[in-house]
C-alpha cells in the first residue's frame, strides 16, 4: 500500500480559494520567502498530482488548515476525482521532490478500495506496495519553532499493476 497526504486549508470544497481571514500568529511567526513546489516520481517519470489545499500563515491558522478542520471524514475519491492514475509496480520507489524550503512533516492519507490509512513519511519518498488503485491525499506542513508557517496538500492516483 501506498499511502501520502499533504496539508493545505479546506475552503468549503473549493481548492481555487483560500482562508482570507487574518492570522494573528502571522506577526509573530516568520512567513516562508518562497512557497514551495513539489514533482513526484517514479524514476524519470513524472506523476500528475493535484494542488488541493494550501494554508499559509499570513492568511490561514493551523485550525484552519486541512487536515485539522475535517470532522466527519474526508472522501479521498472526491478529492482525488479527475487526477489520470499513474502506472507503477509493485517495490518501485516514489520520489517527492520539494523546490524551496524543505518541509517539516510529510503526512499522508491513503485509500485502497474501502480501507485507509494515514501515517508519515520520515524521507521525501517512499515505495509502492500491493496491487490496485491508490487514492492519495499528501500533505507537507512547515514550522518555524514550532510555530505553524503553512500546510499545502496535493492529491494522487496510483494504479499498481503486476508486470505483464
Amino acid at each position: 500500500m501506498i499511502s501520502v497526504v499533504l496539508t493545505g486549508c479546506q475552503n468549503d470544497g473549493d481548492s481555487s480559494k483560500q482562508d482570507t481571514e487574518p492570522n494573528k500568529e502571522s506577526e509573530q511567526v516568520e512567513p516562508l520567502l518562497e512557497k514551495p513546489t513539489f514533482t513526484l516520481k517514479q524514476g524519470t517519470d513524472k506523476i500528475n498530482f493535484e494542488t488541493k489545499y494550501e494554508c499559509w500563515v499570513e492568511n490561514c491558522s493551523e485550525s484552519s488548515a486541512f487536515p485539522s478542520n475535517i470532522t466527519g471524514g474526508i472522501d479521498i475519491k472526491k478529492e482525488t476525482k479527475g487526477i489520470e492514475p499513474a502506472g507503477v509496480l509493485p517495490g518501485k520507489v516514489i520520489d517527492i521532490e520539494v523546490d524551496g524550503e524543505k518541509p517539516d512533516k510529510l503526512s499522508y492519507i491513503e485509500l485502497v478500495g474501502s480501507s485507509s490509512k494515514s501515517g508519515t513519511f520520515e524521507d521525501q519518498r517512499f515505495e509502492v506496495y500491493g496491487e490496485g488503485t491508490h487514492y492519495f491525499l499528501m500533505t507537507a506542513s512547515w514550522n518555524e519553532n514550532g510555530e505553524f508557517q503553512g500546510s499545502k496538500t496535493v492529491g494522487f492516483v496510483l494504479k499498481i499493476e503486476e508486470k505483464t
